[in-house]
């Protein structure tokens, strides 16, 4: 099976540097450009699932890349919870709740705001990808697309690759394109972060 991973696009959260969390954000006109490139990219593909993560943001960038496909929202594939730091832009954050806030950030870890630890989003993460492993084992030559956020992907980089919970993230462009191959029992990184050369 192919997994392919897309992004979202841009936000205004993006753009101001502040947390969007499980938020209904909305899309930037950058982001609406942003996923009708992918949408090009994507074209010569043809997928039998679409899975989106139930937020607003990956809704509007499904809707522009696959148009009217029929979807599976799913939230296990959401962005990792922040709590009450929603909508908050990261520089106010640091001045308003100092160190431990920092720590948190560090950490991946927003629990003690209301929100998920990096171990809840890894989890449920993990979830998924044990039912597309399941998925793989009823249809191996299925191309799969899913539609989620930079931390899922992160996230489900890190269950293919075993990784326990590491102390830094690595980024994820919006609306790049990351595939995953299950074969014979196993994952592969296939491609990461593609986003295009003219991007």
């Amino acid at each position: 099976m192919e997994l392919y991973w897309i992004r979202h696009g841009q936000t205004i959260s993006n753009l101001e540097v502040s947390h969007a969390g499980w938020a209904p954000i909305s899309l930037t006109g950058l982001g609406r450009q942003q996923a009708a490139r992918a949408g090009e990219r994507l074209k010569g593909v043809t997928f039998d699932r679409l899975y989106v993560s139930d937020l607003v943001r990956t809704q509007e960038t499904a809707d522009i890349i696959f148009l009217e496909r029929d979807r599976i929202l799913d939230s296990r594939i959401r962005e990792h919870s922040v709590g009450i730091l929603e909508y908050q832009k990261v520089s106010e954050c640091a001045q308003k709740y100092g160190q431990p806030y920092l720590d948190a950030r560090e950490r991946d870890d927003f629990s003690s705001y209301g929100g998920e630890s990096a171990g809840m989003i890894a989890d449920r993460v993990a979830d998924f990808m044990k039912s597309m492993e399941q998925l793989a084992a009823e249809n191996p030559t299925w191309k799969v697309a899913v539609v989620a956020h930079e931390g899922s992907i992160f996230y489900a980089l890190c269950y293919i690759l075993g990784m326990g919970l590491p102390k830094k993230k690595l980024p994820v462009t919006n609306c790049s394109i990351s595939k995953f191959l299950y074969q014979d029992g196993l994952w592969k990184v296939g491609v990461w972060n593609y986003s295009g050369l003219a991007d």
